[in-house]
C-alpha cells in the first residue's frame, strides 16, 4: 500500500527550470513593469519634479601667500575646506549680501533671503594651494553674475584681513552657464528592468516550488510509492496513450481478471480511456465524489487510478489513496492524464502516441 513522500521529496531541478522557461511571458513582463516603475518613477522625479534651472559661474583667484615672519617661510596651510568654510561664513556672506543689494536690487524680486545665501557659495582648491575657486549657483542668471563680482570684491578684502595672505588677484572666470542635471533615464530603466526581472525569477521560483500539482510521472511514483504505468495525452481526436503504457498495463494486471478504472477528477471520461487500454476494465466513479464506490471496487481484482497533471491537487490524491487503503482496495498502478507533450520531451520522456 501506497506511503506518502511528499515531504521528503527532492527537488527535480530540471523539471524546476524547464517550468520556469515556460514562465518566460511573465518574466518579461515583470522586467518591463521594473522598468516602467523604477524608470517612470526616476524620470518624473528628475525631469517633472527636478527643479527650476540653475545659473553657474566659477572665478580662479591667484593666493599670493605672505612670509611668515618666525620661520621665514609662505604660509601655506589653507586647503580645500578652509575655503569653502570661509566663503560660507558670516564674514563673506553679510559683505557679499551688502555689495550685491544695496545698489538698488530688490532680494525679494530674487526670492532669496540672507541666511539663504551661504547655500549658492562654494568654496575650495584645485590641484595648488595658491588656486582657489568660488562658485556661485542659482536660478537667476542676473542674480547668479552679480553675486560673482560681489564676491570676487570680498575676496580682495579678505586679503587684507589675513596675515597669511599677501594679495588675491582673478586669475580667470568661467563664463556663466546652466548647469547640466545629473540625470541618467537609461540607467534607470535599465536597474528597473533588472530588478523587476529579479523579482519575477524569485517569484515564479517560490510559486513553482510551493506548487504540489504533478507534472511528470516520476513525480508521481516517488511521492505516492506506487507504480506508474505511463502518461495519457489529450489530442484533437480524443485520448492518446504514451509509447509503452499498453504493455505496461498488461503486464500489472496479468494476474487480475477484473479491474477497476476510477480517477481523482470526475471530468476525465473514463469509458474513452478504458477502450485505449485493451484490459478487462470496469470504469467506477471517483472516490472524491462518490464514496460509495469503495463497494463496489471491493468487488474487483485491483484498482487503476488516474491522476489528472496539472490538475489534481496533492490533498485529493491523497485522499483517494486513503480511502482506498481504509477500504483495502489493492491499487495495482495509475496513469498521468493530460501531461504537456512538450514539457516532456523537454524533460526527456517519449510522447508519440499509440
Amino acid at each position: 500500500m501506497w506511503e506518502w513522500k511528499y515531504a521528503k521529496e527532492p527537488l527535480d531541478m530540471k523539471l524546476l527550470l524547464l517550468r520556469l522557461a515556460n514562465k518566460i511571458g511573465i518574466l518579461i513582463i515583470a522586467a518591463l513593469l521594473g522598468a516602467a516603475i523604477i524608470g517612470g518613477g526616476y524620470t518624473i522625479s528628475k525631469v517633472t519634479f527636478g527643479g527650476p534651472t540653475e545659473y553657474e559661474v566659477s572665478q580662479r583667484y591667484y593666493v599670493q601667500y605672505a612670509t611668515d615672519p618666525q620661520v621665514g617661510l609662505e604660509f601655506t596651510y589653507i586647503n580645500h575646506a578652509s575655503w569653502d568654510m570661509w566663503m560660507k561664513s558670516d564674514w563673506f556672506v553679510d559683505r557679499i549680501w551688502d555689495y550685491t543689494f544695496n545698489g538698488g536690487l530688490n532680494p525679494e524680486q530674487y526670492g532669496y533671503e540672507k541666511e539663504e545665501l551661504a547655500s549658492v557659495l562654494t568654496g575650495g582648491l584645485e590641484t595648488d594651494l595658491r588656486v582657489a575657486i568660488g562658485t556661485v549657483k542659482t536660478t537667476n542668471p542676473t542674480l547668479t553674475e552679480k553675486l560673482s563680482e560681489s564676491l570676487t570684491k570680498v575676496m580682495m578684502e579678505f586679503a587684507e584681513e589675513q596675515i597669511e595672505i599677501e594679495e588675491i588677484r582673478v586669475v580667470d572666470t568661467i563664463e556663466i552657464h546652466e548647469v547640466d542635471k545629473d540625470i541618467r533615464i537609461f540607467r534607470a530603466i535599465v536597474l528597473g528592468g533588472v530588478l523587476g526581472l529579479f523579482a519575477g525569477i524569485l517569484g515564479v521560483l517560490i510559486y513553482l516550488v510551493a506548487d504540489d500539482r504533478i507534472y511528470v510521472p516520476g513525480t508521481l511514483a516517488y511521492r505516492y510509492g506506487e507504480v506508474v504505468a505511463g502518461c495519457v495525452f489529450e489530442g484533437r481526436d480524443g485520448y492518446v496513450l504514451q509509447p509503452g503504457v499498453k504493455a505496461n498495463v498488461k503486464e500489472l494486471l496479468c494476474d487480475a481478471a477484473e479491474v477497476a478504472l476510477t480517477a481523482v477528477d470526475e471530468e476525465l471520461s473514463l469509458p474513452e480511456i478504458a477502450g485505449l487500454l485493451d484490459a478487462n476494465i470496469i470504469c467506477v466513479p471517483s472516490l472524491c465524489q462518490v464514496p460509495e464506490a469503495a463497494e463496489a471496487m471491493k468487488q474487483m481484482d485491483g484498482v487503476l487510478l488516474l491522476v489528472s497533471a496539472g490538475v489534481s491537487r496533492d490533498k485529493q490524491v491523497q485522499y483517494v489513496l486513503d480511502q482506498m487503503k481504509l477500504h483495502n482496495l489493492c491499487v495495482k498502478g495509475m496513469l498521468l492524464v493530460g501531461a504537456d507533450r512538450k514539457l516532456l520531451k523537454r524533460y526527456g520522456l517519449p510522447v508519440k502516441g499509440e
